[in-house]
């Protein structure tokens, strides 16, 4: 008996395991046209998905507060969807709308989620970690964030993002805001305030304009490599002598 190679498109690729099992990932150290998917080139890397406009008048706060004000704690997250296809999103960078209000302080990092999706919300958790975005996007709040390491996401999926700034409000009760944005695209932007400091009562994930009245999505652009599925499986080839 001998193997005959054949190559084949797969569905499924190590790098995406995790994903599609439902584990989560933990990180250590841890334009096409807007909400689109993309072709164009940033550096080494292409352009994955683009809903993103830098200099949003207005933003939701998705901040994570110092100890004394944990009730406050707040998370806001928007989704987005991976074309279907022989392939996935290998992510490697985030750029972020975003901007410091009544604030003279930066903020010392970033968390970084992606969620399966839930329907109109966010599900549970994929990934996560707590990354230093570039000095002059920290600086200014237009959060440019590298993911090491990168996290897989499986084509024709669709999966929530949420970026949270920890920034102590201090005596100038600083906040930061993530950039809104208006056409909607897919579901709108949800939030969570698990202590209610914000008397929102979405003590859970609720769509934004339920705890905030705002019916907007958030700016965000995904950046990375999309990488073709190819797998080498081998056949038997089963001989009979006459």
């Amino acid at each position: 008996m001998r193997g005959k190679r054949l190559t084949v498109i797969a569905s499924l690729i190590v790098v995406a395991v995790l994903l599609s099992s439902g584990g989560t990932a933990t990180a250590h150290g841890f334009r096409p046209a807007a909400g689109n998917v993309g072709g164009a080139s940033v550096g080494a890397q292409a352009v994955l998905y683009d809903q993103l406009t830098l200099g949003a008048p207005n933003g939701a706060a998705s901040q994570n507060f110092e100890t004394s004000l944990n009730t406050f704690d707040i998370q806001v997250a928007d989704d987005f969807t991976v074309p279907a296809g022989a392939f996935f999103w290998l992510v490697t960078q985030i750029e972020i709308d975003g901007f410091y209000e009544t604030c003279a302080n930066q903020a010392s990092s970033v968390n970084v989620f992606f969620n399966n999706s839930a329907g109109t919300l966010p599900g549970t958790s994929l990934y996560q970690g707590a990354f230093v975005p570039t000095a002059a996007s920290l600086l200014s709040g237009d959060f440019v964030i590298n993911l090491n390491p990168a996290p897989g996401l499986v084509a024709g999926r669709s999966y929530w993002l949420s970026v949270q700034a920890n920034l102590d409000a201090g005596a100038q009760s600083c906040q930061w805001r993530w950039g809104m944005r208006s056409p909607i695209s897919g579901n709108t932007a949800a939030l969570v305030n698990l202590g209610d400091g914000w008397f929102y009562g979405c003590t859970v994930w609720k769509p934004l304009p339920i705890c905030t009245g705002d019916n907007v999505d958030v700016q965000f652009r995904l950046n990375g490599s999309q990488i073709n599925i190819v797998s080498t499986v081998y056949l038997p080839l089963i001989s009979r002598n006459p």
